[in-house]
Order: C-alpha cells, then sequence, then structure tokens
C-alpha cells in the first residue's frame, strides 16, 4: 500500500513557480556521492518550490569531510540558481552542525587550504 502510494506521488511532480518578490531559500544537502539543491519562494507565509539542481560528486571530492560536502553543495546551488539570487537576500538552509565550527576557525583567521579552494 505504501509503495503504491509512493510511485502515485512521485508520478506526479510539484509543479515549479518563477520566482517574484517573495524571500529566495537555498535548501541544500549533501551525502557520500552525490548534493542536492532546492530554490524555494517564502511569499504570505507560503513556500513554493522554484527549482532543483542535483549532481554527483567528483572522484576527488567524494573523499571529502561531510562539512566540506554541505559547502560544495551550497557552492554549486548558488552557481545553478544564480541568476534568481543576485541581488536578492536569500537565506541558506542546511542540515550540518559542523558548519558553524568552521566558520568559527574563520573568524580566528585559521583558514584551512580545502575552505581556499572551496571559495570561489
Amino acid at each position: 500500500m505504501a509503495l503504491q502510494k509512493l510511485k502515485q506521488v512521485c508520478q506526479q511532480p510539484i509543479p515549479l513557480k518563477i520566482p517574484s518578490t517573495g524571500h529566495r531559500i537555498l535548501q541544500t544537502d549533501a551525502s557520500n556521492e552525490f548534493w542536492g539543491a532546492i530554490l524555494i519562494e517564502e511569499e504570505n507565509g507560503k513556500k513554493h518550490f522554484c527549482g532543483h539542481a542535483s549532481g554527483q560528486f567528483k572522484d576527488s571530492e567524494k573523499h571529502y569531510h561531510a562539512v566540506y560536502k554541505e559547502i560544495l553543495a551550497i557552492k554549486n546551488g548558488i552557481k545553478k540558481f544564480e541568476f534568481h539570487l543576485i541581488g536578492h537576500h536569500f537565506t541558506i538552509l542546511m542540515d550540518n552542525t559542523s558548519f558553524p565550527k568552521i566558520m568559527d576557525l574563520k573568524n580566528k583567521g585559521v583558514l584551512e587550504p580545502q575552505l581556499l579552494r572551496l571559495k570561489d
């Protein structure tokens, strides 16, 4: 029964909305081999899906720590939705709790070479 419901949901994709004046949200996630990003617009308390993107990490990137993979997912998501994000304030949602620790190291003047490579 649950499998049938899942198949039914997957066969009816959510319609995408062209972003207008609402607040933009970039939600990202990364696994061992893949990254994903969703562009959401929040308008009048409602969230609308505006786009989605995903990809596979390069072989060298698959060996990165989970935090760096999350950062790569953000970087790739921003690149993918750059047209809709430039000139707008937006929120990034991610699920990694280690990220604030890295930002704290940055504030102390300690930047790892791997972080420097991701800055572009």
